[in-house]
């Protein structure tokens, strides 16, 4: 697995294609190599109310929410 970092574009292409197959959350995590936990979490947090993600979407908001802050 993975060590802690933010997920990349790559991966969430991966998942959003996954996904939208119909794979289970454990088998996305085995195939970008992560938890099945951290694509459930990925999901639930940027995924739609229609129950869609898209990956494009999803990086968008994880780049503005992931971005340094300013020094004082």
């Amino acid at each position: 697995m993975k060590s802690k970092s933010h997920m990349k574009k790559i991966d969430r292409i991966a998942i959003e294609m996954a996904y939208r197959e119909g794979e289970s959350m454990a088998e996305i995590a085995r195939m970008i190599g992560v938890s099945a936990s951290t694509v459930s979490r990925e999901i639930k947090q940027y995924g739609s109310e229609d129950g869609t993600y898209s990956a494009q979407k999803a990086h968008k908001a994880a780049s503005r929410k992931n971005k340094p802050c300013p020094e004082k």
